[in-house]
This record gives C-alpha cells, sequence and structure tokens, in this order.
C-alpha cells in the first residue's frame, strides 16, 4: 500500500479508541487530505454513531463485514461523508463502517479473515479512491483479529488511562507489536485526571514502557456531555482538546 496505515488501538474498550480515530481522521481531511477510515471494531461499533451514519436500507449494507464476507467489493462498501460531515471540499473521508446486524458480525467470526484478505481490500480502497491516508479503529484487546490490524500498520497509536488494569494490558500489547516488528508504536494517555501535570505524566508513562508518548489529553467534561453524537473537533473547534488534537495530527503522515 503507498498510503500510511495509522492504526488506533487499546488494550481495554472504552478508551476513547473511536473518538480518537474520528477526530484524527477529520482533522487530516481539514488538511486537504484524501482518508479512509475504517471501523474494524466488530465487537463495539462506534464510528456510526460518531459520524452519523444513515440506516442501512439495503443489503449488503455497505461495511468492513460486507466486504470480509465477499458480499461487496472494498470500494462499494465505503460511505463519502465529506458533506454530510461540512468538511472542506479539499479534503475527503471515506468510511467503511462497521455492521451492526448481529447475524452478518456472527458470519464474519465463523468466516474469519487473513492479513492477505485485509491488505488486498485496503491496497483496492487506497488506489481506487486515491487515498492519501488510511486510519483503522480497532477491536480493543489482543486477538488473532488485531494481529492482522497491527501486521499492516505503519503507525500504530496505542490508547491507555491511568489504572492498573489499563497499564498490565498495554504492556502486553506493546510486547505483541515489537514481535511483529511494528514500525512506530505511539502511546496515548486519553481522558487523564486534571489533578495530574501533563509533563510528569507523558515522562512517567514513557519510562514505565520504553515507548514514545505522542500526547497526554486530559478529562474534559464536555467530551462526555457529547455523548458520542458527534465529533468533538467539529463540535468545539476552539477547546483546548480540539488544540491537542490538532498538534497530535501534526505529527501523523
Amino acid at each position: 500500500m503507498v498510503a500510511p496505515v495509522i492504526a488506533v488501538h487499546s488494550f481495554q474498550r472504552g478508551t476513547g479508541k473511536s473518538h480518537l480515530a474520528a477526530n484524527l481522521a477529520v482533522l487530516l481531511v481539514q488538511r486537504g487530505l484524501r482518508v479512509g477510515l475504517v471501523d474494524m471494531s466488530l465487537h463495539a461499533p462506534a464510528l456510526h454513531i460518531l459520524l452519523r451514519l444513515p440506516v442501512p436500507t439495503e443489503s449488503p449494507s455497505p461495511s468492513f463485514a460486507a466486504y470480509i464476507l465477499e458480499q461487496l467489493p472494498c470500494p462499494a462498501a465505503t460511505l463519502d461523508r465529506t458533506a454530510a460531515l461540512g468538511l472542506d471540499a479539499y479534503g475527503r473521508l471515506f468510511v467503511l463502517p462497521a455492521s451492526t446486524d448481529a447475524t452478518v458480525v456472527r458470519r464474519v467470526w465463523q468466516h474469519g479473515y487473513s492479513v492477505e484478505q485485509v491488505e488486498h481490500g485496503l491496497h483496492i480502497l487506497t488506489q481506487e479512491l486515491a487515498l492519501d491516508v488510511l486510519v483503522l479503529d480497532t477491536d480493543a484487546g489482543v486477538q488473532p483479529e488485531t494481529l492482522v490490524t497491527l501486521a499492516l500498520c505503519d503507525t500504530l497509536l496505542v490508547l491507555l488511562r491511568l489504572d492498573s488494569q489499563d497499564y498490565q494490558g498495554t504492556g502486553v500489547l506493546l510486547d505483541v507489536a515489537r514481535q511483529l516488528d511494528v514500525r512506530q508504536p505511539l502511546l496515548i494517555v486519553n481522558q487523564a485526571p486534571t489533578v495530574y501535570a501533563p509533563a510528569a505524566v507523558l515522562a512517567q508513562v514513557a519510562h514505565s514502557f520504553a515507548t514514545p508518548v505522542a500526547a497526554v489529553l486530559p478529562h474534559f467534561d464536555e467530551l462526555a456531555a457529547l455523548a458520542s453524537s458527534d465529533v468533538f473537533v467539529l463540535r468545539y473547534p476552539q477547546h483546548p482538546l480540539t488544540h491537542a488534537l490538532h498538534t497530535l495530527a501534526r505529527r501523523l503522515p
């Protein structure tokens, strides 16, 4: 694949992984890039809510699952959400959602998928839509499907929160990433309590995992109050969290 692949991952669910993937994708589009955003989280899909995707009316409906089951070619399974989100016309946002149909998801787990199948689909997607970058919202944890994702990415963003379970699981996840020779793992501390100094958190986490920390994102009530109903950087373009996400996005391809 010519376009760089950024995977957003975490050991646990509920770390804000999908929020980060959606917001980074939107910020990259605002830079004038053609971005593919893929929801690979079959256990707990979220991008369809954040991006206000239309309720499917056809079968098979556009989704990552429909591609895996060979019901639709990868480009046909995507949705262009550029205009719907009011994004600049110079960039484009193409979303490959996860399926919310339990029957379809169960068939995917029974069918399974390989690195080669996913890589081929994303390669075709990149070529036919002339993408500049791919952002993958992964399924949390260390599952076989996770290994598929890690094997494909150029940059791995690993989210963690400041609790013991996240710490232990993130250590396991980074060990797996190193065994797979992931080229650029970066840590993102998310929902950090505001009582902690960000610089101190960054230093502690970087030392604990011997891995660069790309950002320490504090907890903000505005994000919690949004309740996954919108993309934060679009709703709050001048918010301190939006500025922090801009800084993070500038570190990415």
